[in-house]
């Protein structure tokens, strides 16, 4: 990961530099964020276009450095780029996408690429992918309410926002710039905008990636509620026993859902082959095979969090063997039906039928907006308790992470939270104003956080709650 990001600019090339006597340390080991700490002999700069502190303008970066210890104690560079951010990727364009990326694979191995030993996700049907999963995939059904939860219409137009001194744009004009399907903000249960692209409609149901781990974690903590688990420092063994003699057997469920369990797994490396073995049904899920591949601790659990789709899938498992239902059914009866869902939704699954918890969830960009009002309302939906507030509270208590029980904590002073996935998918939560903004995407960029599509949207975020707090 490099240690700063090149800009452009009226004066030129620039790279904050970090290599006389200076050292750039990642803060961060999850693929949703990018952190970095510049560290001179003297002091500690943020360099940070994360999620929980505000990002140093992409027109200004300062890196100190030492030039010489001796006679200059010392120096500072300051760098200057005044204009628009880099663009680490070409802007989308419709007709760009719509030759490979709106048709669906005519087979499963048509998603995979193997280099060097290593499985990869083709790129040339990114659209389709993230909005007709069904038709590649073999899924459960969320079942619905007949009963839904109805939106109150008041669209409203966000004015233009600055990115940056010589960068301003509608919402609709970021939008097309980008690779970005859907995007939804609610305020309560009112609607203030909705818009889609690339021929996506609010029929349509959008993988949610990695945001499905949240969903497994809400589920966590009503087994919970319902004393279908006793506790989350239980083992993962005592409900799912073929983990029994496994290290995943002796993880507790605390150490999963915080993703300190661990186990070696580097995220961007590894999740490929869970992929491979779960949705990309390449072997039948013989003994918990998706999961037991993973055999080895890098550290010991509780002590450091390492962002790790197995541990999500294992948690799936644990839940499944806890409810003695599917992830789909319990979900429908405990989740998606008392939110009031207006569409089915469904879990994509290994060759066994188990859904892929870490990554498996498709539904309406309406319905995920539901999930977020779920978290913002603190769990109540009309009245009614759905997921405990204490469980909620512990979740989202701050943890240096930035993790909490499978959900993102967007900074130590704020109850902000977020639902991320890769390639862009994306829910905002702002409990205090009970604003939601929900961003699907499907972008060919997939681990790197550092990019303008990940500041920029955050900086739409705020502009969001700012505009529509009052």
């Amino acid at each position: 990961m490099p240690a700063c990001s090149r800009g452009t600019g009226l004066l030129g090339n620039w790279r904050p530099l970090t290599r006389i006597d200076a050292r750039c340390d990642s803060t961060r080991t999850d693929p949703h964020y990018s952190g970095h700490r510049i560290k001179s002999t003297s002091s500690w700069l943020d360099y940070d276009a994360g999620l929980d502190s505000k990002p140093i303008r992409s027109e200004m970066n300062i890196c100190m450095v030492l030039v010489n210890r001796y006679w200059i104690r010392l120096a500072i560079l300051i760098s200057v780029s005044i204009g628009t951010p880099t663009k680490l990727v070409a802007e989308y364009r419709l007709e760009d996408y719509r030759a490979n990326n709106y048709a669906v694979p005519s087979s499963k191995r048509d998603l995979w690429s193997i280099t060097n030993g290593v499985v990869e996700a083709r790129l040339d049907n990114l659209i389709a992918f993230h909005s007709r999963a069904d038709q590649i995939f073999t899924t459960r059904p969320v079942a619905k309410n007949t009963e839904v939860s109805n939106f109150i219409e008041s669209r409203q137009e966000i004015p233009p926002i600055s990115f940056s001194l010589f960068r301003k744009m509608t919402v609709e004009q970021w939008m097309a710039s980008q690779p970005v399907t859907g995007l939804l903000v609610l305020k309560g249960n009112t609607v203030l905008l909705e818009r889609y692209q690339y021929d996506r409609s609010a029929q349509d149901k959008m993988l949610g990636n990695s945001m499905s781990k949240s969903i497994v974690g809400m589920l966590v903590g009503i087994a919970l509620d319902e004393k279908s688990i006793g506790s989350i420092d239980d083992l993962a063994e005592k409900y799912e026993p073929r983990l029994k003699g496994h290290p995943y057997g002796t993880t507790t469920i605390r150490s999963l859902l915080t993703m300190t369990s661990g186990m070696s797994f580097v995220e961007s490396r590894d999740n490929a082959e869970l992929w491979r073995r779960t949705a990309g049904q390449s072997m039948v899920s013989r003994e918990l095979e998706s999961v037991k591949y993973l055999r080895q601790r890098a550290f010991a659990q509780g002590q450091q969090f390492n962002y790790n789709s197995v541990d999500t899938q294992v948690l799936t498992l644990v839940l499944i063997a806890a409810t003695g239902k599917s992830l789909s059914e319990y979900m429908s009866e405990k989740l998606w039906k008392p939110i009031g869902a207006e569409s089915p939704a469904f879990w994509m699954t290994d060759a066994a039928g188990t859904e892929s918890g870490f990554v498996g969830f498709n539904a309406t960009l309406r319905d995920w907006g539901r999930l977020g009002l779920l978290l913002a309302n603190r769990g109540v939906v009309e009245g009614k308790q759905i997921i405990s507030s204490k469980y909620l509270a512990e979740a989202q208590a701050w943890r240096p992470s930035g993790y909490g029980y499978h959900i993102w904590l967007r900074g130590k002073d704020t109850e902000q939270i977020s639902l991320l996935g890769v390639r862009g998918q994306s829910i905002f939560v702002d409990p205090v104003s009970k604003i939601v903004m929900v961003i699907t995407a499907a972008r060919d960029q997939e681990y790197s956080a550092n990019t303008p599509f990940n500041t920029e949207r955050d900086v739409i975020w705020k502009h969001v709650v700012s505009h529509f707090k009052k």
